[in-house]
């Protein structure tokens, strides 16, 4: 065998070997690529919460071990709920994009007077507002029907959308319900800010939709943690790394340049 021959094999062997390794490094880059290309989200539970009757939030232990959302005809026992979290907890993906979904997960913890409906979930810019029993201003308002949150009380107010209560006796005990809904541009904006590093509250307003319902959850120091009330945000797909996107340009040129020689 010639040398020149033999030359030649060994540049088509290198080649390859460097095709081979092109081709590699083009996975590497697609698979990172994947790696950020994915919905986004996170949790985290209740820091704290209130059931707001005609009287004010609801006293004693079970003020905050138990969430209720009653209606109107439900009389000192009309309710509406608040729920605290704390956004400066949650973590997203520095590359995500916009949150546009946030899911609330409330369980069952029912009563003898537990009746299933409809209630309404919103979110409310103002998370400064007392929510303690003896010292907040806030009562359920009768005549606001059926919503029953006195007139500017937690304003504004973002309507998120309505869910179904099913709950209606003991044996729904630990079930748990996620309120998913999907957020428009005010609602996004609010929470991109809320989550994260130097971030905020978020405080979600839950009130009656109907004039039947007697929603019983568990609260934010309910016995059974699991149980507790929780908070999801999903975020729009990460935009891959500059550097991700480099190495795939290079890589693919590398091919390109290759196939041509």
């Amino acid at each position: 065998m010639g040398v020149a021959f033999k030359k030649l094999i060994g540049n088509h062997v290198i080649a390859r070997k460097t095709m081979k390794h092109t081709i590699s490094l083009i996975a590497v880059a697609l698979l990172a690529t994947v790696s950020h290309a994915q919905f986004l989200s996170t949790t985290g539970a209740a820091t704290d919460n209130a059931t707001i009757q005609p009287g004010g939030p609801r006293t004693g232990s079970s003020g905050k071990a138990f969430f209720n959302v009653e209606s109107i005809p439900n009389g000192n026992f009309a309710s509406y709920g608040v729920l605290d979290f704390d956004g400066s907890a949650l973590t997203l993906d520095p590359a995500a994009g916009d949150i546009f979904r946030v899911i609330v997960t409330l369980t069952e913890s029912n009563a003898g007077f537990t009746t299933p409906g409809s209630v309404n979930f919103w979110l409310t810019e103002d998370t400064t507002a007392d929510i303690q029993p003896g010292t907040s201003s806030l009562i359920f308002d009768p005549t606001q029907t059926p919503n029953g949150v006195a007139a500017g009380d937690l304003t504004p107010l973002h309507f998120l959308g309505a869910g179904d209560f099913l709950g209606d006796d003991s044996s729904t005990n630990g079930r748990a319900t996620a309120y998913s809904f999907d957020v428009n541009s005010t609602v996004t904006g609010l929470l991109n800010n809320a989550v994260g590093a130097g971030g905020g509250p978020i405080r979600i307003v839950v009130t009656p939709g109907d004039d039947v319902v007697a929603a019983t959850w568990a609260g934010a120091t309910n016995s059974n943690e699991e149980w507790r009330p929780t908070i999801q945000v999903e975020a729009a797909e990460a935009v891959p790394e500059p550097m991700t996107m480099a190495a795939l340009g290079l890589g693919l040129a590398a091919l390109a340049r290759r196939k041509k020689s």
